[in-house]
């Protein structure tokens, strides 16, 4: 069985947490609109099919290496897969038409060949489909970001997190989304 002293500290650690902390100052710094330049989601979009060029357009500088490694890491994963579901084919079909193959190959069968290739293949669908799928991600994201961009960030909006019923066993959080 728990022992109480557990469960009342357990809760003096959840109540202190959740404690609605409206004193603190925000140190968010909120732009006037006349200071945000405009940044038009189409145009971000278009610059979007440079890889990484609508994070550029958008002046998310350090999203760009982030683009580039991930678009960078499948296209190799790509060719990685490529080069080998081609290699395993020209072996597969040498092997039927009964010229020689490379040294470790020439112990696999037909069948074991077979397999292999078809792993590559099925790899390398899934990584063009990755790959395709991660261009389009960047792309949607720096259209986001730039329509995003002139959101007004106002002290108007608050957000307070409190114990829902702080006299009972159990624990139950209550979530306040409103203005001020």
């Amino acid at each position: 069985m728990i022992n109480r002293k557990y469960i009342a500290i357990v809760f003096i650690l959840l109540s202190i947490f959740f404690v609605n902390k409206n004193h603190a100052q925000d140190s968010v710094n909120v732009r006037k609109q006349s200071q945000i330049s405009p940044r038009i989601p189409k145009k971000a979009a278009l610059w979007g099919i440079l890889p990484s060029g609508g994070q550029f357009y958008n002046k998310r500088y350090w999203k760009v290496p982030l683009v580039l490694g991930a678009l960078g890491g499948l296209y190799y994963w790509t060719e990685y897969n490529r080069s080998y579901y081609t290699q395993f084919k020209g072996y597969f079909e040498d092997k039927l038409l009964g010229n020689p193959i490379p040294s470790p190959y020439d112990r696999l069968t037909n069948q074991q060949l077979f397999n292999f290739k078809q792993i590559f293949r099925k790899d390398l669908e899934r990584s063009y489909i990755f790959l395709a799928l991660a261009y389009l991600l960047s792309i949607a994201e720096a259209f986001t970001d730039a329509h995003l961009h002139s959101f007004d960030i106002s002290d108007k909006i608050s957000l307070t997190t409190t114990p829902s019923q702080p006299y009972t066993l159990g624990v139950g959080i209550k979530i306040t989304l409103g203005g001020k």
